[in-house]
């Protein structure tokens, strides 16, 4: 027997030193990245076979890892968010991929029944003829640009995509539950990595100020976590000490994010939150009026988004009274004036995507690329898509509100509801923080995540709410899984 041991071991250092060799071989002979894609083709085929596996690692490198190099602990982990050469796509998107592949693969060896992403499958669908005729009109327009074209194409087919991915993902015992957890726990490492970037000078700089994430998508999990832990509370659960640190990294690491887009969302996130989980019918409308009165305050005051000054300044700045409009904020109300300019020549089909709108009125300053962006979403998406744009943008946010409320007031698990209320937060603070930047469509990473929160939602209520499945004692309050766990 212990000869057998000891065979066995050495065959494995063996093996594993003819490996090593083979590696060394390759980097030599065609260099790094070469050598890796044997590897590389052999963890997708894993992942494949794997759905929950590809999942989880989609998740962790859409909202772990950052795409700017200059943000963020570890400059190489950009790499899973920049193109490959000689394709449109990124290691994320290729991760996507394996994740429909490894879903459609299951639902045919199972024998399950295809699900649609219920409220959002319309917008979706009408998002995507939107999205070929927007195409079509960009690339007949002669001054389009055809790498900007095939990014916007990207960004919208990735948000179009991932929700009919996610409602199709197999459900294993408790695996809503599950995904919960591994979110709270992804949260409170995103906001652990921002406040490790700020403490130690690894993040972005900007006017001599540290700051923690200037990307959207670590920003907006943040605000997801935090909602998450108030609806929790207010619904008379309980927080365990682990989900209690996590939430509060989080809010630090919004906090020193700078972004006050960000934060004016967050305050009607969390209104939302009240009243969806303690409010009456009345109390209701209460969200709708301060999120109307926060794009007012934002329009009508300059009070746009960035990340200058430090944070009492930042702070001060929130007073109407106080707000001291700065080059960046003057910038983006020129680029509103023109962009509106260009709606009103073309009403109906915008100019399509990947297409540049004219500066007609000076700016008061030149961004790289900037005239293929405009910080306004609503417009952003009637400029590239037409008049169906903006109803596009509307529908697919009221249609994500209502489906996550409907699990918040529905589902069986007081976690699994106080995430939908979250996710329905979290919607209304995005809506809000896009009056100042288009987050939705202009950005692939972030449409990702969005799918993924969107897709989740349904497939929560789909799988575990309590109108489907049979009555059930409350569940325990959040609490790590069990080992056994399948998800």
């Amino acid at each position: 027997m212990l000869l057998e041991r000891v065979g066995r071991v050495g065959a494995v250092v063996i093996a594993g030193l003819l490996a090593g060799l083979a590696v060394a071989g390759l980097i030599a002979g065609i260099g790094l990245v070469g050598a890796l894609i044997p590897f590389a083709l052999a963890a997708g085929l894993l992942l494949v076979e794997k759905p929950w596996w590809a999942f989880g690692v989609l998740a962790v490198v859409i909202i772990l890892f950052e795409e700017d190099p200059t943000q963020g602990l570890i400059s190489q982990e950009a790499f899973f968010h920049q193109a490959l050469p000689g394709i449109v796509l990124s290691p994320a998107n290729l991760l996507l991929i394996a994740v429909v592949i490894a879903i459609v693969f299951d639902v045919r060896r199972t024998g399950r029944a295809w699900q649609a992403p219920g409220l959002l499958a319309w917008p979706l669908a009408v998002l995507a003829i939107a999205t070929i005729g927007g195409a079509i009109v960009g690339f007949t327009n002669p001054t389009h640009d055809t790498t900007q074209l095939l990014n916007q194409i990207r960004s919208l087919t990735i948000l179009i995509i991932a929700p009919f991915a996610i409602v199709n993902l197999p459900t294993p015992p408790r695996a809503v539950r599950n995904v919960v957890i591994g979110a709270v726990i992804i949260g409170g490492l995103t906001g652990l990595d921002g406040l490790a970037s700020y403490a130690t000078g690894a993040g972005k700089t900007l006017d001599g100020v540290t700051i923690t994430f200037l990307a959207e998508t670590p920003n907006w999990f943040t605000v997801l976590l935090i909602l998450g832990a108030l609806a929790l509370v207010i619904g008379r659960g309980r927080l365990p000490l682990w989900a209690t640190i996590a939430s509060v990294l989080a809010l630090l690491s919004l906090v020193l994010s700078f972004r006050r887009s960000f934060w004016i969302g967050a305050i009607v996130g969390i209104v939302f939150v009240i009243v969806a989980v303690r409010g009456g019918r009345r109390a209701r409308l209460l969200p709708v009026a301060v999120a109307a009165a926060a794009i007012i305050l934002t329009l009508s005051t300059g009070l746009i988004g960035g990340a200058q000054g430090a944070l009492t300044q930042r702070f001060n700045q929130l007073s109407p009274t106080q707000i001291q409009s700065s080059q960046d904020d003057r910038y983006r109300l020129d680029e509103t004036r023109n962009v509106w300019a260009e709606i009103q020549d073309h009403p109906v089909t915008g100019l399509g995507l990947g297409t540049p709108w004219v500066v007609r009125d000076p700016l008061s300053q030149t961004l790289p690329q900037g005239t293929f962006y405009n910080h306004f979403a609503l417009l952003w998406f009637w400029l590239h898509l037409g008049i169906l744009g903006p109803i596009i943008y509307l529908w697919l946010f009221g249609a994500g509100v209502v489906e996550a409320l409907r699990v918040g007031r529905r589902h069986r698990d007081r976690v699994v509801r106080a995430a939908g209320v979250a996710v329905g937060g979290g919607l209304v603070c995005l809506a809000v923080a896009e009056v100042t930047a288009t987050y939705t469509g202009a950005d692939p990473r972030f449409d990702a995540l969005l799918g993924l929160v969107l897709g989740f939602v349904v497939w929560a209520r789909l799988t575990e709410t309590a109108d489907t499945a049979p009555p059930a004692a409350p569940a325990p309050a959040l609490r790590s899984p069990p080992r056994t766990a399948d998800a």
